[in-house]
């Protein structure tokens, strides 16, 4: 599922007030994947996807841009894979704490990525994407609000972890077990994986 971020031309907060543009953090069209996957194809990677050296960590944290900051640790990705079976994890060479401010996560082969987040949590989406979420999102208990066709998702940061945990890297990993399938069996996958590591996340992290 593919992930811009962009700023909302208009600056303005549910309350109606102008917000400063700090960072592009209202993204209006959301999507998971960076263009590095297309139509079950592996694509060049983009400037931000870096190659990690063969000897690196399993997770590697990368300093994020100005205007935007990473929720998850390095310590969250490692404790959350011990929940997820070994054998969708395995083949995985690094799971990357990326820089890229584009997307909320991408797929390389080998690699997996949740991208940094604004660094003000809150978010606008369309309303398509978070409709695609509204299950999840209401079980992590982010408050939604619709305004002019766009919705307002005011995050905490153990809302954000959750979602990037649960949604975007499960989302990625769909990518990483079965590549060929393309976008359709990634959502489908995270979906799944969603519901079902949900009593053992909140039994690690506790409620969002």
């Amino acid at each position: 599922m593919q992930a811009v971020a962009t700023r909302a031309s208009a600056g303005l907060g549910p309350s109606g007030r102008r917000r400063a543009l700090v960072s592009p953090a209202m993204w209006l069209t959301a999507r998971k994947t960076a263009p590095s996957v297309r139509d079950g194809r592996v694509q060049r990677k983009n400037r931000w996807a870096c190659t990690p050296q063969r000897d690196a960590p399993l997770v590697i944290r990368e300093r994020p841009p100005r205007g935007f900051r990473h929720i998850l640790t390095v310590a969250d990705v490692e404790s959350f894979l011990e929940l997820v079976p070994a054998e969708l994890t395995g083949g995985v060479e690094h799971v990357m704490l990326s820089a890229d401010p584009s997307a909320l996560g991408w797929y390389r082969r080998g690699v997996v990525a949740v991208c940094a987040w604004p660094r003000e949590l809150w978010a606008w989406w369309s309303k398509d994407f978070v409709d695609e979420h509204r299950a999840s999102l209401e079980r992590y208990g982010v408050p939604m609000k619709l305004h002019y066709g766009r919705v307002f998702c005011d995050f905490s940061e153990r809302q954000i972890r959750a979602f990037q945990l649960l949604r975007v890297l499960m989302h990625e990993l769909g990518h990483h077990v079965d590549v060929e399938r393309g976008e359709p069996y990634a959502n489908r996958f995270e979906v799944e994986w969603d519901q079902r590591l949900w009593s053992q996340y909140v039994a690690r992290f506790g409620e969002p």
